[in-house]
């Protein structure tokens, strides 16, 4: 889904305080919960995202609008 992206520099890896904004490895157990406390089917590709990285700043280097991608936490209730 992501062919021809260098994933590895999407996220910044240095700054200290998005070190706060990573969950741990996710798993389907973790987005069976996500998608039940939400009500909804996550899409795809986030998903497909958050299995390379469970959530992060984004790098000053990528030209985007985004600040942050947020992840799925070991609780149902828990995002970043």
């Amino acid at each position: 889904m992501f062919e021809g992206l260098d994933l590895t520099k999407l996220y910044d890896t240095e700054d200290e305080s998005s070190k706060g904004y990573i969950f741990g490895e996710l798993t389907d157990e973790l987005i069976s919960r996500a998608e039940a406390n939400i009500g909804y089917k996550l899409p795809k590709s986030y998903i497909e995202l958050l299995r390379f990285q469970n959530g992060g700043y984004i790098s000053d280097d990528i030209d985007s609008w985004l600040t942050a991608i947020y992840g799925i936490g070991p609780e149902a209730d828990t995002t970043n």
